[in-house]
């Protein structure tokens, strides 16, 4: 897990040959917990986009901090969790808005019309 003491990092995915901007982070947040708590292969790509200084934590420096102080653990674990938590709000969020587009495109044929062509707009 990475924490950015400064600079920006966009979080993206690649889908096709379109690039997909999850979220753009930058001082105090964090990227990577996947694979610090799950040991899962990265979900996503990460790219800087400006100068970054990180701070890099790894399973065993959590192991260590347990051991160590686990007051300290517990608090640094916590705020994980809470940023987590805030991220999922978000993602519940925008999948809220995502079904009611879909739902719109699916039962209004004037809306489906209309996004269509705005699609090919982009596309031009």
């Amino acid at each position: 897990m990475y924490i950015i003491m400064e600079g920006e990092v966009r979080v993206s995915l690649l889908r096709g040959e379109e690039r997909i901007t999850l979220a753009t982070l930058g001082q105090g947040n964090f990227f990577g917990e996947m694979g610090l708590f799950k040991g899962d292969p990265r979900s996503a790509d990460v790219e800087a986009i400006s100068n970054l200084k990180l701070i890099k934590i790894t399973r065993e420096d959590i192991e260590r901090l347990k051991k160590t102080n686990p007051v300290l653990a517990s608090e640094f674990l916590y705020g994980i969790c809470e940023e987590l938590c805030q991220r999922l709000y978000f993602s519940d969020e925008s999948i809220e808005s995502y079904y009611y587009i879909n739902r719109a495109l699916l039962i209004n044929p004037q809306f489906r019309k209309f996004v269509h062509k705005i699609w090919n707009k982009k596309e031009e």
